[in-house]
């Protein structure tokens, strides 16, 4: 209850003999206010988190400045925020920056199919947890609770259109909500709110995802494309230049790749496709790049192999011959029934088809050349293995600078 008081002293000899005023009672006015200040910083907050998704930050940073922000916003409240892992199974903490460290680990990696699959019927998507010591969803992290002191939390599930579970925000409190004389009502309210600044944070991301996933990723493999495939080789000959390391780069092209296409169709040349990337990634390691150029024509980037041009070469021979040995293992590809209804219960019709592949291979290092040149060299000495009957291997020479 907010009291206005007002008074006057009344005073005989110089000596204070009683007080005369009046007191108001304003509490409707400063709930109000405080309504209206908390409404104007939320609104800023909101403004703030718009410019951050604007200049590009990451995800987890702009989650993180968001849970710090309504964590000032609201003194006493802990805010949490998870998102469904790549594996779609389980929610994963991403910001929890005011929660001990031994409950963000207890509530991390939590199952949706185990946990959350039956929330949205039952709570209308937001649970109210006015004593966590008490609740049966509180399960093992209950004791855990009691120890940290945690007693409310209201849970809201982040979903897309679709009502798909993308994650979760949950606040939490150190008081039920009733015994602080919090309306329930306005505490749901508050969460379904921040929980749609954190869907739009996702869905801009998602956004970004998709553009830059289609600016530098081949949409068949889901390999880089031509123009990450430049910046990788950017990044390598830079790493090259600070560790005098050579690198390598390949250039493979898929031998009578078109007479399969004009048997069986586009669709089953696809699937080869996506076959040989699938293997060709298999071969390298995480740090090394594998791309597609164009049509059935593919990159492999080594990075940091030795400082040696000869160890160098022995090194991307063998990755080259593995490729080559990985590469003429049978491919069986299901054939798409396009033009033919297919029967229930039919199996596909599946074809056997030997792929082998020609590869170039040039072995550089940052001070000799550019990347247009390595690529033009690779490519060359594919052509060189093509002329020799295909199905082979060539390096391509050229001199040797001196002290190499």
């Amino acid at each position: 209850m907010w009291i206005h008081s007002r008074g006057e002293a009344i005073q005989r000899d110089g000596k204070t003999v009683r007080l005369v005023g009046a007191m108001q009672d304003i509490t409707a006015r400063k709930v109000a206010e405080l309504a209206l200040l908390r409404r104007t910083r939320e609104l800023e907050l909101n403004n703030e988190i718009l410019c951050r998704i604007n200049a590009g930050q990451m995800l987890h940073e702009v989650l993180d400045l968001l849970a710090h922000r309504i964590e000032a916003l609201h003194p006493g409240v802990f805010c949490s925020i998870r998102l469904l892992d790549e594996a779609g199974e389980a929610l994963r903490v991403v910001a929890a920056p005011s929660l001990p460290e031994d409950y963000v680990r207890a509530v991390d990696r939590t199952v949706v199919a185990e946990r959350y699959a039956d929330l949205g019927r039952d709570f209308a998507d937001t649970l109210v947890i006015d004593n966590l010591l008490a609740h049966p969803a509180s399960g093992p992290r209950r004791e855990m609770a009691e120890q940290i002191g945690l007693r409310a939390c209201l849970t809201h599930l982040l979903k897309d259109p679709s009502g798909k579970v993308l994650g979760s925000i949950a606040l939490y409190r150190r008081e039920s909500v009733q015994g602080a004389g919090i309306d329930a009502d306005d505490s749901i309210e508050l969460i379904k709110s921040y929980a749609n600044l954190v869907l739009l944070v996702i869905e801009r991301h998602q956004a970004e995802e998709k553009i830059r996933g289609l600016a530098f990723y081949d949409a068949l493999t889901g390999l880089p494309n031509r123009r990450l495939l430049d910046d990788r080789l950017g990044l390598v000959m830079a790493a090259s230049r600070r560790s005098g390391r050579y690198a390598a780069l390949m250039f493979l092209d898929l031998d009578n790749f078109k007479p399969l296409n004009d048997t069986h169709g586009h669709p089953v040349g696809d699937l080869l496709l996506e076959q040989v990337a699938r293997r060709l990634t298999d071969c390298v390691r995480e740090t090394d790049t594998v791309a597609r150029f164009g049509g059935d024509e593919f990159v492999v980037v080594l990075s940091e192999l030795d400082t040696s041009r000869a160890e160098s070469t022995v090194q991307a021979r063998i990755v080259a011959e593995k490729i080559h040995h990985v590469l003429a293992e049978p491919h069986v590809l299901a054939e798409p029934h396009v033009l033919t209804v297919k029967k229930a219960g039919a199996p596909d019709q599946l074809i056997e088809h030997r792929c082998t592949a020609s590869i170039g291979v040039v072995i550089f290092i940052n001070h000799e050349a550019t990347p247009p040149d390595v690529l033009k060299w690779a490519d060359v000495a594919m052509y060189q293995a093509k002329e020799a009957g295909r199905n082979t291997i060539r390096f391509y020479e050229r001199e040797t600078p001196a002290g190499s």
